[in-house]
């Protein structure tokens, strides 16, 4: 009776130290996947703290790189796997329509009558006059547009390319629009602004996007005609950046008025 007694007892705390032990193996587990958890997270956050920084990095290099060549095309192709990206099924790049304003100067017309100290422009009669260049394969040319060319320009286009409204252009300016500062500021802005555009033409108008050159791009939209100089500028000469023929025209397709 006593013998089958402390068996039983034996039995009950070998069941004890049984349910102890594996507790305690639970809760080393529970520790060890908060520990993971823990981890993981931490990893998570410096992974994206690093490609955050990547792509700041990336719009930095971006930047200074379309400054020495010109409007970069960054559409990426859809499929992105890892059988589909090699250097052979990788569309060759197609020529880029390069676009600065590299530089800005005063013209005007030029007081020659014998009261005049010098020849010097009038005040009411100068004005700036921006220097725009353009570089498509081997051709390259300037055209020289007044200031309000551009706001001529980008009143015509807002008519018939609602997205060109959303594009930044400089305002005018009643007063200190002469001004170092305020010059270089729209230089900068005309220049990107005119960029945006050529991205825009290059979306809608298939003729360019896929051979682009001086006489497609001037012939879409004559504001980058050579020849042109300021007096002879006609906001009413219509061009159309989306026309894929210069013989057709939809009445359906809004035309761009310059």
């Amino acid at each position: 009776m006593e013998s089958s007694r402390d068996l039983h007892s034996s039995n009950q705390q070998s069941q004890y130290i049984d349910y102890h032990y594996e507790a305690s193996e639970y809760e080393k587990k529970l520790v060890q996947v908060a520990e993971m958890h823990g981890e993981l997270l931490e990893f998570n956050e410096h992974l994206q703290k690093c490609l955050n920084n990547k792509d700041v990095l990336l719009r930095r290099y971006i930047d200074e790189l379309e400054l020495l060549r010109g409007p970069i095309e960054l559409e990426a192709p859809e499929d992105t796997s890892e059988d589909v990206l090699s250097v052979d099924s990788l569309p060759a790049t197609r020529p880029l329509i390069s676009i600065w304003i590299p530089s800005v100067f005063l013209s005007g017309k030029y007081n020659n009558s014998s009261s005049a100290p010098s020849c010097t422009p009038t005040p009411s009669s100068k004005h700036h006059v921006y220097q725009v260049y353009l570089r498509i394969r081997d051709e390259e040319w300037n055209v020289y547009r007044r200031y309000s060319e551009f706001h001529a320009l980008n009143k015509h286009l807002k008519k018939a390319e609602s997205t060109v409204g959303s594009f930044d252009f400089p305002p005018k300016k009643s007063l200190g629009h002469r001004t170092d500062k305020v010059v270089e500021d729209r230089r900068a802005r005309l220049q990107v602004y005119l960029r945006r555009v050529i991205h825009l033409m290059l979306k809608k108008n298939s003729s360019l996007a896929d051979s682009p050159s001086k006489s497609t791009l001037t012939r879409l939209l004559p504001f980058f005609e050579e020849h042109r100089v300021s007096r002879d500028f006609d906001p009413e000469d219509l061009g159309d950046f989306r026309r894929e023929d210069s013989h057709i025209v939809e009445e359906a397709v809004p035309q761009l008025a310059l």
